[in-house]
């Protein structure tokens, strides 16, 4: 039987592998932190900040205030859904805290309202305090019932864990329609001991089905177990309400040899089909179904529901060691520079059409994967790499693909200049996954600094100081996939693009899909305590134009990987596919036009990697 694989251009192919110096081998300790704190003092001195390099703004790209939040404290995490789109009535909503002097106060939630495609916006409270509960870090969507195009008609539901001052006691949930009207605010407490913090990819389907996933901390002294949780919400039309029940899931994670502490963190997330039928819960820690004496970094542990979120199962063990696609980009152990078993930094998930599930994260290498140290040590200046894991048939069988390699790394709170001390804050590169409404296509943005124009000039300044906006998308029907682009790097706003949300669902718009993108403007001078100011970013556009990298048409279960480097190339390139099964082949490569430029069929032997010189 003869396959044909469809490559794009060796030109628009990903970086070559990473240079692994000893100066890049140094290492810092890296807490498990489930970043829970409550809020920040406002300082009046900071490190400075380098001068930003101001350039003439030339994008189509603006941005739009929607709202003040009294403190970052409201969109520190990137699990957090804090921004939704809704195609039927054109409505985009997102969820703050509010502010003084703004709407509502530091302790309320805020809805802030597009009807115009994001043009202007207006805010409420979507959720006021009471009996004491202090509400922090929301997620909110909105749910439009079946046949309704008026945005005034359309529910919000926000979401997040309360305080009263220390501990996390439960989850607030507010209610109302997008005019701002009928507002209903409820809390759960938690039960057990230990902190609750539910805050993680809150979506809503067509049929008024929301969740939301979190994490309990468990233990009265110390913490001996973290436990998932995944909240259900059901719409009740006649009190124009969700009722939420809780289910609570116990992935197997590594613990230390003390029996204490628990190789886990927060960054739990869910995603559902268009239909709402398939969803996957995710869970990041180093999976105790691994071998004992050969450890996994941290990585995604999955859940599957096929009943629209009743009943979740445990999916198969993500073997991702020496995975052929991610070990090219990411440092080996320190103890065993050959073996390489990723760390993942930051990750977020959807769902496309066929109910499959894609999650985009950036990777790093584990640095050590013995019992008492698989994460909590990291490589201190690996920058890591974009990468897209998705599932075959809704199945165990898995397919990397490999993005972009990130120029800097993330921004640790003691160099970013945000703060000082115990009250400075740092920030990742914010990893945002969507689709589009059919769920035929599937975006990722994230952001980071061009080091060059940023003039940084030796190998401490390499994080993500400036910002700017960056994403990749592929169509799942032709496998097609855009080149990386850079959406502010000319735009009025380059390098000032902070605490950044993306929409699970992506608008419509003529010629390609629009991502609702949200970011934050904060204040360097008055730290994380000082208010901030969102923006809606009109512009993070792609193109149909955009897919024209082709990439395998054969299934994973045929194709582990297949690579082309070095990028760029000029006069030769290298081809190397890994196969699962022996057989005859064909391969083709095409360049961004769509001309064929080499192609040559060949034996391929089982588990073999073929290399083939292509001269241009």
């Amino acid at each position: 039987m003869k396959r044909s694989l469809l490559l794009g251009a060796a030109l628009c192919f990903g970086m070559a592998s990473i240079a692994q110096t000893g100066i890049m081998k140094e290492v810092e300790y890296r807490y498990a932190s489930p970043r829970n704190s409550i809020d920040p003092v406002h300082v009046t001195t900071v490190l400075p900040k380098a001068t930003k390099h101001i350039g003439d703004g030339t994008s189509d790209i603006n941005r739009v205030e929607m709202s003040k939040s009294i403190n970052i404290y409201t969109a520190l995490v990137e699990e957090q859904a804090c921004i939704s789109y809704n195609a039927a009535t054109n409505a985009i909503l997102f969820a703050s805290r509010g502010g003084t002097g703004a709407v509502g106060t530091g302790n309320d939630i805020v809805a802030s309202v597009s009807k115009d495609g994001g043009i202007s916006f207006n805010s409420f409270v979507a959720a006021q305090s009471a009996n004491s509960n202090l509400l922090r870090y929301p997620s909110g969507a909105i749910y439009n019932p079946a046949g309704n195009t008026t945005a005034d008609q359309a529910f919000f539901s926000v979401s997040g864990p309360y305080t009263k001052s220390s501990n996390w006691l439960g989850t607030f949930f507010g209610t109302g329609t997008l005019a701002g009207q009928n507002v209903k605010y409820t809390s759960i407490d938690k039960t057990g001991n230990g902190d609750l913090l539910l805050r993680g990819g809150m979506t809503i389907d067509g049929q008024g089905i929301g969740h939301i996933a979190g994490m309990q901390y468990v233990g009265s002294s110390g913490i001996t177990e973290y436990k998932a949780v995944v909240f259900k919400g059901v719409f009740d039309a006649a009190n124009s309400t969700f009722n939420w029940t809780t289910q609570d899931l116990v992935p197997g994670v590594v613990k230390g040899s003390d029996g204490i502490y628990a190789m886990s963190y927060q960054m739990n997330n869910v995603a559902f089909s268009p239909d709402g039928s398939v969803g996957y819960m995710m869970y990041v820690g180093s999976d105790s179904r691994a071998p004992q004496d050969d450890l996994c970094g941290y990585q995604p542990i999955v859940y599957k529901s096929v009943d629209g979120g009743t009943t979740w199962n445990q999916m198969a063990y993500l073997d991702l060691k020496n995975n052929a696609v991610m070990s090219d980009y990411l440092f080996g152990l320190r103890r065993d520079n050959g073996t390489v078993k990723p760390h993942f930094n930051e990750a977020d998930l959807v769902v496309d059409s066929k109910g499959d599930l894609h999650i985009f994260a950036s990777v790093a290498g584990t640095y050590s994967d013995h019992i008492d140290s698989v994460g909590r040590y990291i490589f201190k200046y690996e920058k890591g790499a974009i990468f897209e894991l998705t599932n075959v048939g809704q199945g165990d069988t898995w397919y990397v693909n490999y993005i972009d390699t990130l120029a800097t790394r993330e921004v640790k709170a003691e160099e970013g200049g945000y703060g000082q001390g115990t009250d400075a804050a740092g920030w990742s590169h914010r990893v945002q996954a969507s689709r589009s409404a059919d769920g035929n296509r599937v975006f990722v943005t994230w952001t980071d600094t061009d080091p060059v124009f940023w003039g940084f000039q030796t190998i401490d300044d390499y994080f993500n100081r400036y910002p700017d906006i960056k994403g990749w998308g592929r169509d799942i029907i032709s496998n097609k996939r855009t080149q990386p682009k850079n959406f502010t790097s000319s735009s009025d706003f380059a390098g000032d693009n902070f605490f950044n949300y993306a929409a699970e669902v992506a608008r419509t718009i003529d010629g390609g899909n629009e991502i609702a993108y949200s970011t934050t403007a904060i204040d360097f001078n008055g730290g994380p305590g000082a208010a901030v100011v969102h923006y809606y970013v009109n512009g993070i556009n792609f193109n149909d134009a955009d897919f024209v990298v082709t990439g395998v048409t054969e299934t994973p279960s045929v194709v582990n990987s297949i690579e082309v480097y070095p990028n760029p190339a000029k006069d030769q390139a290298t081809l190397k596919v890994n196969l699962t099964k022996g057989g005859n082949a064909e391969v083709a490569l095409y360049n961004v036009t769509g001309q064929k430029v080499f192609g040559k069929a060949f034996e391929a032997q089982q588990v073999r990697c073929l290399f083939l010189q292509c001269n241009s």
